[in-house]
């Protein structure tokens, strides 16, 4: 079975705010469309994740996040609050 991948978009109503974006890529043990669910609630309420997706096809289960202002290791505790793992991918 195959999974789309999944991109969610945060946009700010303020279009005079053009900061730089960080970007992370992240391997995950999100497995399913029901983790990408559960992993929303968590991101969702942290404002300066400006876009993320899943990519549920990928062997490692790609996490992207653009962000401002947060380190990876913001990053990192809010999935595994979520009750997931994530590690920084290798360039």
């Amino acid at each position: 079975m195959t999974y789309p991948t999944i991109e969610l978009s945060k946009y700010s109503d303020n279009a005079s705010i053009r900061n730089e974006n960080d970007v992370y890529v992240l391997k995950t043990n999100i497995l399913s469309q029901q983790d990408v669910t559960l992993l929303t609630r968590f991101l969702s309420e942290e404002y300066r994740i400006k876009k993320w997706s899943v990519d549920l096809n990928d062997i490692d289960r790609v996490f992207r996040v653009e962000s401002q202002q947060l380190k990876l290791s913001d990053i990192q505790q809010l999935v595994h609050r979520a009750g997931y793992s994530c590690e920084e991918l290798p360039d």
